[in-house]
């Protein structure tokens, strides 16, 4: 049986250290590569989060649209249906217009909501759209001894 020799023991695991001491090109490539691609990375997480933001906005722009219907076809007046849109979305009220038209027994509600573009370096890079929803309901004739649009 061969004699134990520390020499090829150690020059067997020398691993990576003794590759560096020769002067390998490679041993920063990893390194280099993370630098260069955490940015692009780090530009589309935020991307996506502004776009999971104008999705939130949008939904609640069509909720308050329908909510505006709804009111408006008990036959409440135009100002209780925008009071009634402006607090149906938990959006910035000032963003707001509200139209009701009645035409027949129908009304139509619009609602326009100028969205906001809020995610840090991406929301200067992407232009904030202004969502517009319309529904149409038949107008309900009023119970007898109940309040309208209440």
């Amino acid at each position: 049986m061969p004699a134990y020799q520390p020499s090829m023991h150690r020059r067997a695991y020398s691993g990576l250290a003794g590759s560096a001491r020769r002067g390998d090109d490679r041993s920063g490539q990893a390194t280099v590569e993370l630098a260069l691609a955490l940015p692009v990375v780090a530009l589309c997480l935020l991307s996506l989060v502004q776009v999971a933001f104008l999705g939130l906005q949008r939904v609640l722009v069509v909720h308050a649209a329908r909510e505006g219907a709804r009111i408006a076809a008990t036959g409440a007046s135009p100002d209780r249906v925008e009071a009634r849109v402006r607090g149906a979305a938990s959006l910035d009220a000032d963003r707001f217009s509200v139209e009701t038209v009645t035409v027949g027994e129908l009304v139509t509600v619009t609602v326009t909501y100028q969205s906001t573009t809020e995610v840090p370096v991406v929301g200067r890079m992407i232009s904030a759209p202004d969502f517009v929803e319309s529904f149409t309901m038949r107008l309900e004739a009023p119970e007898r001894g109940t309040s309208v649009g209440g």
